[in-house]
């Protein structure tokens, strides 16, 4: 009975073996139709955001460095020669135009204008003595008691005398100027840089006696290659950026460009004057940005722009904002936030932005989101 069992045991294998793998294969067909369907053939949607593609103008800029400088820088000089009796501002301190800096010892103006006032006392004087003179000759001439010539020259003393009056008082306005001038005053609103001078130095006329600087009225000057030469103009924009002040940039135009080359540093020196927007100061180094040329273009964001082996490219939606086509572009200027595309896209087309960097030609999208 035993080798009868075991003969039956071995006469199932086969028929069980079978049905197994038959039952295998099934649901490895089953699974296998079922991920197919999942793909759709065509691959999962990249979610983008997308912008429509508009124009702007576009600046042609050429960057330099440069300096800040007071367009201001006098130096406070006497006048009239004098001693020093008093500076009345010292360095670091601040002053209004028309404030009196300085005063000289006035003694010998003052007596230079009494003296003056002396004078026309006496001309006026004369000069009354002879109109009575004159009306008494031209009585007696009438009655031939005097000679006509004798009439002539008392009228010509009397003209001699006013024309001498009219000198005296030009005298007395410039002993009265001068006089004035022995006080020194600021020419206008500046601080003061420097102090040149001491209380009780002798200051001749022309002597310096203090070093102003404004922060009001301010310069630019800066230097750029000697290339750009034929280029720049006077009137251009000059875009100028201050990192060591609070309102850190500024737009001008150059009023100036100097005519000679310096040898040193072969570059072209340009000026532009600013009106000080506040916390900008003499001596500082800033960067500037002329402008050469100004043109209207069509600008991406940043992310639009994808490089790939081919060149730079952006990806282009189509009308239903389903599928993608993969654009190559010609790009110009970049800033921060956009890039300039001066060929091969068109204001009005709408690229993919964020998202953009996943996305190959063909390709399916879902937006997400808008930007402006």
């Amino acid at each position: 009975m035993k080798p009868s069992n075991h003969s039956g045991r071995r006469g199932r294998s086969p028929a069980v073996a079978v049905a197994a793998a038959l039952a295998l294969a099934g649901c490895g067909a089953d699974d296998d139709n079922g991920d197919n369907a999942d793909n759709g053939g065509g691959g999962q949607a990249v979610s983008v955001t997308a912008v429509e593609v508009d124009s702007r103008e576009i600046e042609t800029l050429h960057t330099a460095l440069g300096t800040v400088a007071t367009k201001t820088d006098p130096r406070v000089a006497a006048e009239v020669g004098g001693r020093i009796e008093e500076l009345t501002v010292d360095e670091g301190d601040r002053v209004a135009a028309g404030d009196v800096i300085a005063r000289l010892d006035p003694t010998d103006y003052e007596i230079g204008l009494e003296q003056a006032d002396a004078e026309i006392d006496r001309l006026q004087a004369r000069i009354r003595l002879q109109e009575a003179t004159v009306a008494r000759n031209q009585a007696l001439q009438a009655s031939d008691y005097v000679s006509a010539q004798e009439l002539d020259e008392a009228e010509a003393e009397l003209d001699t005398l006013r024309e001498e009056l009219v000198a005296a008082r030009l005298m007395r306005r410039s002993a009265e100027r001068d006089l004035a001038r022995t006080e020194i005053r600021a020419p206008f609103d500046a601080a003061v840089e420097e102090r040149l001078a001491s209380e009780g130095d002798y200051a001749q006329a022309g002597r310096e006696l203090y070093h102003l600087a404004t922060d009001t009225a301010l310069k630019v000057r800066v230097s750029f290659p000697e290339t750009l030469a034929r280029e720049l103009e006077p009137g251009m924009t000059l875009h100028v950026h201050n990192r060591s002040a609070p309102q850190r940039e500024l737009s001008t135009q150059i009023t100036e460009i100097r005519p000679v080359i310096s040898e040193g540093a072969r570059a072209v020196r340009v000026i532009a004057a600013i009106d000080n927007p506040g916390g900008w100061r003499s001596g500082a180094s800033v960067n500037a940005e002329v402008v050469t040329d100004v043109r209207e273009n069509v600008t991406v964001p940043n992310q639009a722009l994808v490089r790939r082996p081919d060149g730079e490219t952006v990806y282009v939606l189509d009308a239903d904002e389903e599928v993608v086509e993969a654009r190559q572009v010609e790009p110009g200027r970049r800033t921060s936030e956009w890039v300039e595309i001066r060929e091969g896209l068109e204001a009005g087309e709408r690229v993919a932005v964020d998202g953009a960097g996943f996305l190959t030609d063909g390709a399916s999208v879902s937006v997400t989101d808008d930007e402006d």
